[in-house]
């Protein structure tokens, strides 16, 4: 998915799932009870929610509990609070970042027509702290500072350095383990049903600081290598496999369409996702090989990749300039004009691009992962995960956390998941003939918006809930719906290190003390050897370098970070 920078890829790292918070205010204790209706009971959820506490520690002498099996999909279960959850107004703020290109139409999206809904049914509002990605580091900073926080804070591990354990301790965030089974049992339900979100939610320390947006089932890809389809078929070219066959393919663009930039490479050295890099072996970070931690730059298999990419670039494969490319994806232009062939990216990317152009010939259709060989797997994929995009922390300074988390649970319910994944019934969806939600042209073919952006203007993408996969299938083209098992096919997720990893206080400033030199050293000289400004014959040489600047003291860290998740 998407390439972060090395600053958030960082922080990401260091902290437990990708995004978090928590902090338990001194004042405070998880023992109110949320305003939950007697009946009907939550069936999923326990007899009745109002009834859930805190389970006491078990004695020694008590058998260990078998662990539940995972379920093969998470429901959200019908909604047990009494609506509105309170008689009058309550606000709470929000620290919410956007990318930097939705600027001028940040107003207008927060003031979304499901916030609307949400906000009437509950009679809670979010009051949004909207801050551009390009200076959220710079705000969180001021709010540290000034010791004062909103009361809802997005992924809080992207910011704060120190980690969840020390943004707990440090009493910016609570901690949320004791309020869960009280404030948000419908969430509560969900998580603890399965073991691996239970694993990923908790921090090394045992702090659960953040509430994070759930799947309804395993995640699938939804970003990869992606080609001009209709230059394939004006060329008699099959799909390309192997490595082999992306080059030969991107050579012909090259060569009989003329595109001055046949592969779109990011200014890292690597795409954004491991759709190249992965057929190696190898990935431009740290992954797991049967429980041990390994760094991409270190490994044999990475000097094979820049091998290649060095004479991509050397052919005019990829574009001279690419150090430029500090987006994730091309621009537009780029695509429609015939510049660029083959690039990275999510998959709505299929049908947006057609907003962008006239040209009714361009067409666009997701590209298997390379491999070396026919038969082999790309094992460097990211999806099969429970949990992901959006976290939530509850800031120390937020005075009423029992109706706030409530507010969240009720989120997680039937009519709250429909409400966040889908928007308004009548407005931007409807029952289809097989009694299924249907997504409507408000957000597929809206004349201000593109669909992934109209979603924030038409649901709740901006929240923490049962996320339901259907609703990216609906409305778009088979291409886009079928981009995710081609981007399946022959990858797994093996390599992929768990999402709950997290570092503890002990280990921390070893870590960034280390990481930010190990990764700024490992940009510079893999564009180094791409462009050909240091020999690949010194490929040896620059681990030992590597490792100087402190590439075994991460590893050492990541190890520990990887065998307390197993332990957990």
């Amino acid at each position: 998915m998407k390439r972060i920078t090395a600053i958030l890829l960082c922080l990401v790292l260091l902290m437990s799932t990708m995004s978090a918070c928590g902090s338990t205010a001194s004042s405070e204790t998880a023992s109110s009870t949320p305003a939950i209706q007697e009946e009907p009971p939550v069936a999923e959820v326990s007899e009745s929610p109002v009834e859930v506490s805190a389970a006491e520690p078990a004695s020694a002498e008590e058998a260990e509990p078998e662990e539940p099996p995972a379920p093969e999909r998470i429901t959200p279960p019908a909604n047990p609070y009494a609506l509105p959850l309170e008689e009058d107004t309550a606000t709470f703020s929000f620290f919410w970042t956007y990318p930097p290109f939705l600027a001028e139409m940040i107003e207008d999206l927060t003031d979304g027509y499901a916030r609307q809904e949400l906000e009437a049914r509950t009679n809670v509002h979010i009051e949004f702290n909207a801050v551009s990605a390009a200076v959220a580091g710079e705000q969180f900073q001021l709010m540290v500072a000034a010791d004062s926080y909103t009361d809802i804070i997005q992924d809080v591990v992207n910011y704060y350095t120190a980690g969840m354990d020390r943004a707990v301790t440090d009493e910016i965030v609570m901690d949320l383990k004791d309020r869960l089974p009280v404030d948000m049992p419908v969430y509560n339900e969900m998580v603890t049903a399965n073991e691996e979100i239970r694993k990923q939610l908790t921090s090394s320390d045992g702090y659960i600081g953040a509430i994070y947006r759930l799947y309804a089932e395993p995640s699938v890809p939804k970003s990869g290598n992606i080609v001009r389809q209709d230059w394939l078929d004006d060329l008699g070219l099959e799909i390309p496999r192997t490595v082999a066959d992306y080059y030969d393919v991107l050579t012909a663009f090259k060569n009989e369409k003329g595109a001055t930039e046949p592969f779109y490479l990011m200014n890292t050295g690597v795409a954004f996702n491991n759709g190249i890099i992965g057929a190696y072996g190898t990935m431009d970070g740290f992954y797991q090989e049967d429980g041990t931690v390994k760094y991409g730059a270190l490994e044999p298999a990475f000097k094979d990749y820049l091998t290649e990419m060095h004479r991509w670039y050397s052919e005019g494969l990829i574009s001279p300039d690419y150090l430029n490319n500090v987006s994730g994806y091309p621009d537009n232009g780029s695509i429609t004009d015939g510049r660029v062939g083959i690039f990275a990216q999510e998959n709505n990317y299929i049908q947006d691009v057609y907003s962008f152009t006239d040209d009714t010939s361009i067409n666009l259709s997701a590209i298997p992962n390379a491999v070396l060989s026919e038969g082999q797997t790309n094992s460097f994929i990211a999806f099969g995960d429970w949990i992901g995009g959006v976290s939530w922390s509850i800031s120390a300074d937020c005075e009423n956390p029992a109706l706030l988390l409530n507010f969240i649970d009720y989120l997680f319910t039937d009519e709250g998941s429909l409400l966040a994944n889908y928007g308004v019934e009548g407005l931007s969806w409807d029952y289809n003939a097989e009694g299924k939600p249907e997504i409507g042209e408000a957000i597929t073919n809206n004349p201000d918006y593109n669909s992934a952006t109209a979603q924030l203007k038409y649901t709740l993408l901006w929240a923490p809930f049962v996320e339901d996969y259907d609703r990216f299938n609906v409305g778009y083209t088979q291409a886009v719906i079928d981009a995710a098992d081609i981007w399946r096919d022959n990858s797994t997720s093996d390599a992929i290190l768990p999402t709950g990893l997290s570092i503890s206080e002990e280990y921390i400033s070893r870590y960034n003390a280390a990481y930010g030199d190990v990764d700024a050293y490992t940009a510079e000289n893999v564009n180094r050897f791409i462009t050909g400004d240091r020999p690949l014959e010194e490929f040896e040489a620059f681990v030992q370098e590597l490792k100087g600047v402190g590439a075994d003291t991460c590893l050492e860290i990541w190890q520990k970070m990887l065998d307390a998740y197993n332990t957990k």
